[in-house]
């Protein structure tokens, strides 16, 4: 078996270069990388950035340094040349011993769980009460539990939150139209269609109203700012609501408490967990004292109606509104005081807020307001903003009722999982139970694959294809390797040279590349950077599969152990995409 050592190549190589260069290993760590095509070796190190500090040509400093390093060569076991190309050194190693320090960090997955490396706080799903989880709050939920997943790998403290808003202008129309069409019966047997139709009737009635307001005054702007009774009434409700009416209170409770019921049920087919479920009414109140505090330092000012608004023209950002003339809560208001009340529980290193590109300048001008209260942790405030997930026909919108319901996806992609499964695997035990499995993660890969900030548009078909780039090719793929591993009689650990070819060289390079691939998920927020990683490893060991024989090969210990670290690398990052790891399919 290959000796296990506690220094990789890329510190190997950094050693190194900092003897010739005299520079920070920090910096020279930093700019090594990973050759653009495969024939230029496993690392290259620019040299361009040095052309001022030696007064030279960037080619002649990267031949110099090339000369001096192949002489020291013959010392070291672990890279076989360094070639100049360029302007750039180029690092080949020596494949036993490259491969024996990437098993070696696949060993040590164990203590990557070990924390210290600081506190992330992550706000992400964060549904609105009253309103149906829709295939559009998969982005959040989805991004925002890889996040976490991502972090916790990486060392980190991890605290998750659903910061759910059940106290904005929507629950005021809710309690309007449950008080005129609510049916207890139909709420109890399926509470998110029932509030969902509530909802929507009442804001036709609204749309009607502000119809009818134009046509009385046509010069007025076509605008949701036009009042009518409706409007009226809503905002009237909420503002009940918060100066503590029994009725409304009561209302609003049997609200929340079906909606966290649909919740929580689609929460649990996701395997998707919170540290906290909060409602954002219970920062109102602190909210509001930090308005007035704001008003009291000269950072915001009153209206003649009476609403609060922060001064941000000198930041080249539009005024913010924090308060509504009527004295009610706004988001901005809530998280104000949520924002605070975070730092203040868990005096985090970072905060994170998954939340969708159109509250990108909101977030700008949220972390701008408590940086001008003098909070230093202002700094440590983070949005990751993702783009519009949109159905075929059209926009999501909950007030028009054009949605498609959360749990009915997952419903619908395990089914055709099942189909699937039942042509493919007949026999399999637990058909359904996989199958659920499969659906899921066809859903959550189809999301996870793709940049945050781009757009979906979201069809079934794309979401639960089972060919190429998807969720259960990388479950299928963990599965074939746990079928060669069940399959292997040798228990003997090899002990010998090899000569790679292709397939097995690509495939251990690539396995190689897992800890900086996590590296930039975590530190540029983007899961997508594993899930393309989990494709271009899964291809790479489908082609080594039909190309390297295994069992009964002349090379059969060293294949399994290939293969054995193969399937600990898939299955940590499916683990890391939130997607079930199945041993058989």
């Amino acid at each position: 078996m290959f000796q296990l050592k506690m220094k990789d190549i890329k510190d190997l190589i950094g050693d190194l270069l900092k003897k010739e260069l005299d520079l920070d290993i920090s910096e020279i760590k930093s700019n090594i990388e990973r050759p653009s095509e495969d024939n230029l070796g496993e690392f290259a190190f620019p040299c361009f950035f040095l052309a001022k500090k030696f007064k030279n040509d960037p080619k002649e400093i990267a031949k110099e340094i090339s000369e001096n390093l192949n002489k020291k060569l013959k010392d070291i076991d672990d890279l076989e040349k360094v070639e100049a190309v360029n302007g750039y050194l180029n690092f080949f190693v020596n494949m036993n011993k490259f491969t024996g320090d990437v098993f070696d960090k696949i060993e040590r997955f164990k203590d990557k769980n070990k924390k210290g490396k600081g506190k992330v706080v992550i706000d992400f799903s964060s549904p609105n009460i009253g309103k149906p989880l829709h295939v559009g709050h998969i982005r959040s939920t989805i991004i925002g539990d890889s996040l976490m997943r991502i972090f916790e790998h990486s060392g980190w403290e991890t605290y998750g939150i659903n910061y759910i808003n059940d106290e904005g202008l929507h629950i005021g129309k809710l309690l309007m139209a449950y008080k005129l069409w609510g049916n207890n019966k139909k709420l109890e047997k399926n509470p998110e269609k029932e509030l969902l139709r509530l909802y929507v009737k009442y804001c036709k009635k609204e749309k009607l109203g502000v119809e009818d307001e134009l046509e009385k005054s046509p010069d007025k702007e076509d605008n949701e700012e036009v009042k009518n009774e409706w409007a009226t009434k809503a905002l009237n409700a909420l503002k009940k609501l918060e100066d503590g009416d029994k009725e409304l209170k009561e209302i609003w409770k049997k609200i929340k408490k079906y909606s966290l019921v649909a919740f929580n049920n689609t929460y649990k087919k996701l395997d998707v967990e919170f540290d906290e479920i909060v409602g954002s009414s219970k920062f109102s109140k602190k909210g509001k004292e930090s308005v007035k505090k704001l008003i009291e330092k000269g950072l915001a000012y009153e209206t003649e109606k009476g609403a609060a608004i922060v001064k941000l023209e000198r930041d080249d950002m539009p005024d913010k509104v924090v308060l509504r003339s009527d004295g009610t809560a706004l988001y901005s208001t809530q998280d104000l005081g949520a924002g605070i009340e975070r730092y203040n529980q868990h005096k985090f290193d970072k905060m994170v807020y998954v939340v969708g590109d159109e509250q990108r300048l909101y977030f700008k001008q949220l972390f701008k307001i408590f940086d001008k209260m003098g909070y230093e942790w202002a700094k440590k405030l983070s949005h990751v903003p993702f783009g519009l997930l949109n159905l075929e026909e059209g926009k999501i919108s909950s007030r028009e009722g054009n949605i498609v319901f959360l749990q009915d996806v997952i419903n619908d992609s395990s089914k055709k999982a099942l189909e699937e499964i039942k042509k493919k695997s007949p026999d399999l035990k637990n058909k359904e139970k996989v199958a659920e499995k499969v659906g899921v993660a066809a859903l959550k890969y189809s999301t996870l694959s793709k940049e945050p900030i781009k757009n979906i548009e979201f069809s079934f078909k794309d979401a639960i294809n089972f060919e190429g780039d998807t969720g259960p090719y990388l479950q299928y793929s963990l599965a074939r390797a746990n079928s060669i591993l069940d399959k292997s009689k040798s228990k003997s650990l090899y002990d010998n040279k090899i000569e790679f070819s292709s397939e097995e060289e690509g495939l251990i390079k690539k396995l190689d590349q897992f800890d900086e691939t996590v590296e930039k998920a975590k530190n540029n927020l983007n899961p997508s950077l594993i899930a393309n990683y989990s494709y271009q490893l899964a291809k790479l060991f489908s082609e080594f599969y039909h190309s390297c024989k295994v069992i009964g090969s002349e090379k059969e210990e060293f294949r399994l152990e290939l293969v054995k670290n193969f399937k600990e690398v898939i299955g940590k990052t499916l683990w890391l995409l939130g997607i079930d790891q199945l041993e058989e399919m």
